[in-house]
């Protein structure tokens, strides 16, 4: 069967399709930001605190543009694209309006980067690693039209493809130990060839090439992304400017120590975007059924959510220390502390994410962009105030509090539409929390038994893992039983 064929085919069970798709489009996430974070990750060992800070600095300057690049035009595609196979007549439309966002994204970088950023090579790096993302995320505009055809195996493959080529010329150009701006130079070089190859293969083997311009069309894409795109770019403030602010009024090393600490924070964000792959169809499915169906699934999706935060939470600020120093060094670790707090804004995330994921799901996408605002502002107000006088804590500081401030206006937001009624206040769930915490303080014990017997900090983790997973064993049954 050829690809377009099989676009069209409707020959496949939902739930095997909805099963499907979670897989592949969870493996192909982990896999492209699993890679770029070892990457970065082997980087920041590799350079000087302050040519990384140099890398940060400049990365968390181009990702702030690329999501507002993006606008929320791929979720309103995918939404459009799915109600009917004939809307694929707009899709040149479609893609041109992106082709014309990324542009002018290209165009903001150069221009902004010329204004914030005082440092040459650092300006360079933004120029570079513009070309990099904006080319590794275009391939987006293409893949839309695959996930609402349900067949995300072919962009999981595509984009696995993209993530191992690009790894593979990224650590080939670490191992030759040159500067900064040759490694951003070959991975710019690296993104821009496999996303070709992506385009290409996609317009010969799925749908022809044509650029068009239909107004109506746009604005059928346009407006309506409006309110995902905004709450897109907010979410980008509170995540990407205290680098940005940090390097300008701390200077590259303390930015790279930042920035550092900031990646292994983001190895745990990855299991929250599988988890967030595998709940949003599910949640999607039962919301259309009914409220009772939607509340039921929430039931499910908890425990879950909390089960990972406990050990996240836990184990990371206890070991945050010892993990500094195992992955970078003697040199990195003043971001010891830094990294406490940005694992306690790893627990805020895991929280605060099904709460977005629920305001989207019932179209309530302009509360979502409310609450991201707020964060935003907030982020943004308490680095100004907090940076130049407590450097990289306050940066930290600001985040959690940011995230924390999105976690409480999202949950009242929910709590008044009654999205979570029967979830929060649920008779099973203090005693839920009560156990988890348990099998946390327990898991505290074995992380210090561990480091005061010297064991290696892998091995600490390891051990920790096994008390907590065996406490949750013990009770876990009971405690679902009640929650259910």
């Amino acid at each position: 069967m050829s690809v377009r064929n099989y676009l069209h085919a409707d020959n496949k069970g939902i739930r095997f399709l909805v099963l499907q798709n979670t897989f592949w489009l969870g493996a192909s996430e982990a896999v492209s930001r699993g890679l770029w974070l070892l990457l970065l990750i082997w980087a920041a060992r590799i350079f000087s605190p302050a040519d990384f800070g140099k890398l940060a600095i400049a990365f968390s300057f181009v990702s702030l543009i690329t999501i507002v690049a993006d606008f929320g035009l791929t979720h309103i595609g995918i939404r459009e694209f799915s109600k009917d196979s004939g809307n694929e007549e707009d899709f040149s439309s479609f893609f041109t309006l992106r082709l014309v966002f990324f542009l002018i994204a290209f165009l903001v970088i150069i221009m902004g980067s010329a204004v914030f950023i005082d440092d040459g090579e650092t300006r360079m790096l933004c120029w570079v690693f513009g070309v990099f993302s904006l080319a590794r995320e275009f391939p987006k505009s293409v893949f839309t039209l695959l996930r609402a055809r349900q067949v995300m195996h072919f962009e999981a493959m595509l984009r696995i493809g993209q993530a191992i080529l690009i790894g593979i010329a990224g650590f080939f150009a670490l191992a030759l130990g040159r500067e900064v701006l040759f490694f951003a130079q070959i991975s710019a070089i690296s993104s821009v060839i496999t996303s070709m190859g992506i385009l290409v293969w996609f317009f010969l083997r799925v749908h022809p090439f044509k650029l068009v311009w239909r107004r109506e069309v746009l604005k059928k894409f346009l407006v309506p992304s409006l309110s995902a795109g905004a709450a897109m770019a907010f979410a980008g403030v509170y995540i990407h400017t205290d680098t940005v602010m940090l390097g300008i009024w701390k200077g590259e090393h303390v930015a790279g120590v930042y920035g550092a600490a900031y990646r292994i924070a983001g190895i745990p964000m990855l299991v929250l975007t599988f988890l967030s792959m595998g709940f949003y169809p599910a949640l999607g499915k039962a919301f259309s059924q009914s409220r009772e169906s939607f509340q039921h699934i929430l039931r499910f999706c908890w425990p879950i959510i909390l089960l990972c935060v406990v050990p996240i939470g836990v184990g990371g600020v206890i070991l945050a220390s010892p993990l500094t120093g195992l992955f970078y060094g003697e040199d990195y670790q003043a971001g010891a502390p830094v990294l406490q707090l940005l694992f306690i804004m790893v627990v805020l995330a895991f929280l605060a994410n099904i709460f977005s994921m629920a305001f989207l799901i019932a179209r309530k996408e302009h509360l979502y962009t409310l609450a991201a605002g707020a964060a935003a502002l907030a982020n943004v107000s308490l680095n100004i105030l907090l940076i130049p006088r407590f450097g990289m804590m306050g940066a930290a500081a600001s985040t959690v509090f940011a995230y924390a401030l999105l976690l409480g206006l999202q949950a009242f937001l929910s709590l008044r539409l009654g999205l979570f009624d029967h979830v929060l206040w649920h008779s099973g769930m203090l005693r839920l929390v009560l156990f988890l915490l348990t099998a946390g303080a327990g898991m505290a014990g074995g992380i210090l038994l561990g480091l005061a017997n010297g064991l290696h900090p892998f091995a600490v983790g390891l051990l920790a893992l096994l008390v907590y997973c065996g406490i949750i064993l013990i009770g876990w049954k009971k405690q679902m039983v009640q929650f259910s």
